[in-house]
Parts: C-alpha cells; sequence; structure tokens
C-alpha cells in the first residue's frame, strides 16, 4: 500500500515509537485467517499488535478494499491498573471522500484527576481541529456513544488529508503526553470495576459498533465475534 494512508500511518507509528516503549505481541493463530484473508480477492487486512508496560494491546491495522478503499485504524487499549484513557484513530480513503474519527476517551468511566490539565487542553484540540475539517459526521445515539465530547468525526473532499494527518499527530502526541503522567491503580476494588465495566462494553460494542458489524458482514456472525474479540475485548 502506498500514498496518503500509508504516510499517515508511518507517521502515527514513529510518534509511538518515540513516545512509548512498545514490543510487538504474538499473533493469536486464530487471527492468521484474517492476515492472509480475502473476501472475493477485494479486501486485505493487515494488523500489526503491540504491548507497552501502560498498555493491554496497542493496534496499528491497514485495509485494502475495491476501488482504491483504504483505512488505517489505530487502537490504544491501556492496562487495568493505570489511569489512562483509550487512544482510537479511523481514518478511511474511498473515492473522493476522508473519514476521519479520532478520539481520546474514558471508555471506563473512572476519570482522570492526575490528567485535568490534559484533558482541558482536549477541548481546544478539539474546537481548533473539528473545526478545520468541518463536515462532521452525523451518527446515531448508538454509535455516538462510542466516544468522547473531543471526538474529531468529519468527512471531507481529498483536498483536507493534509489536516486529517497533522489531527492524527496532534492528538497522539497529546496521548503520549497523557501516558507520561500516568498514575497506577492500586484500588483492588477499582480493578474489579474496570474488568466488570469492559466486559459490559465489549458486549455493547458487540452489537451497535459499526467496526463490528462490518467483521460480521464479511466473516459471518460468528467468524466476526470471535474476531472482535480477539482484536479488541480479549
Amino acid at each position: 500500500m502506498a500514498g496518503w494512508v500509508e504516510d499517515t500511518y508511518t507517521i502515527a507509528l514513529n510518534i509511538l515509537k518515540a513516545g512509548l516503549e512498545i514490543k510487538d505481541m504474538t499473533v493469536d493463530p486464530q487471527f492468521n485467517h484474517i492476515t492472509s484473508w480475502r473476501v472475493l480477492r477485494l479486501l486485505n487486512f493487515y494488523p500489526r499488535f503491540f504491548s507497552s508496560p501502560l498498555h493491554h494491546k496497542i493496534i496499528f491495522q491497514q485495509n485494502t478494499g475495491p476501488l482504491g478503499m483504504q483505512i488505517l485504524s489505530i487502537y490504544c487499549r491501556p492496562r487495568i491498573d493505570v489511569r489512562l484513557p483509550f487512544f482510537i484513530t479511523e481514518v478511511v480513503k474511498m473515492l473522493n471522500r476522508r473519514i476521519c474519527i479520532v478520539d481520546i476517551y474514558d471508555i471506563y468511566k473512572i476519570g482522570f484527576p492526575n490528567l485535568s490539565a490534559e484533558m482541558e487542553e482536549l477541548k481546544g484540540l478539539h474546537q481548533k481541529y473539528q473545526g478545520e475539517l468541518g463536515a462532521q459526521i452525523t451518527v446515531s445515539a448508538e454509535i455516538d456513544k462510542f466516544g468522547s465530547p473531543c471526538r474529531v468525526k468529519a468527512k471531507v473532499g481529498p483536498d483536507k488529508e493534509p489536516i486529517i494527518t497533522e489531527t492524527v499527530k496532534i492528538y497522539l502526541s497529546h496521548y503520549l503526553k497523557m501516558c507520561r503522567k500516568v498514575e497506577p491503580i492500586t484500588d483492588e476494588n477499582l480493578k474489579k470495576e474496570i474488568q466488570e465495566r469492559h466486559k459490559a462494553y465489549a458486549q455493547d460494542a458487540i452489537q451497535h459498533d459499526p467496526g463490528v458489524k462490518g467483521l460480521k458482514v464479511i466473516l459471518g456472525e460468528k467468524k466476526g465475534v470471535e474476531v472482535a474479540k480477539l482484536l479488541f475485548f480479549d
């Protein structure tokens, strides 16, 4: 794969490597089915899995599809014993449309008193980059709940590609600044509560998240759920 999406992928991965101590994770053997999988020889999946001292799993994934479609997905899921939000990105190139979704999100609703200044600064970043992209995507309430008020979400033309790349860079750099101020969670009851909230989040996402729905369409209901769990929830 070459071009703008590939460049954005490389830029983001270099930022991550410079800001975090990451290492490659062994791919679950079940996922080998996907890394070489083809749907009518049109869809291709290229995931890379990492871990860090702060993260249970980090995923950088590129997909290619018909008519030049390219997708970049980034997913940083923190460990349950650190007080840190998720980082999520979806960038899509599809004919003359570009889709950008970037978020730093408190999925488990635990709060980040150690990151109050960074969370306040994030509001300004959202105002700047959502404003520069404009054309905010309208989504249903079921989908909108999988995001924070500072999520950038836009559907724009090819002329906005540099701004999308800049948005990914700035949000990821800001997230890494949060990682440098992370606090451990020592309360065992809170850890258990986070585990329960993760289970509830996973069940909800499997039912309603558009990415999971796409996997179900491509792979079938059972296999789509299995792959979603391997990717995001296990």
